[in-house]
């Protein structure tokens, strides 16, 4: 796939990432790790719009469990899952987090492989 116009330099980058997700059948990952500030984010958010792909970006300040959470909700809002809703016992007086919400797209039809990003 040709990259975006927006998306400036990166050529070899984006080359290796086009092959990566090239035709073959079945789920794609890709996890970017570099130096902050280098557009990672950047590159990979623009191929899985260009793919039709699920893009997440993990933050370092999640603790494993609300990480986990919010995987789980973009996951869930790319596949068109329903959002579970948070026990009843996650309420903010209880100190528990609840669950991050998300509405469903909806839709069955075959997607592409996602693409996830660790902070």
């Amino acid at each position: 796939m040709e990259k975006p116009p927006s998306v400036f330099a990166r050529d070899f980058e984006w080359s290796l990432l086009d092959r990566f997700m090239g035709p073959y059948p079945g789920l794609h990952l890709s996890v970017m790790c570099g130096r902050r500030r280098q557009g990672k984010s950047f590159v990979l958010s623009h191929l899985s719009e260009a793919f039709q792909g699920m893009y997440h970006m993990a933050l370092p300040d999640d603790d494993r469990l609300l990480a986990l959470e919010r995987f789980g909700t973009t996951l869930g809002e790319w596949a068109g899952w329903p959002t579970p809703r948070p026990p009843s016992t996650s309420t903010p007086s209880s100190g528990a987090r609840p669950a991050t919400g998300a509405a469903s797209r909806g839709g069955s039809r075959r997607r592409p492989p996602p693409t996830w990003r660790d902070g």
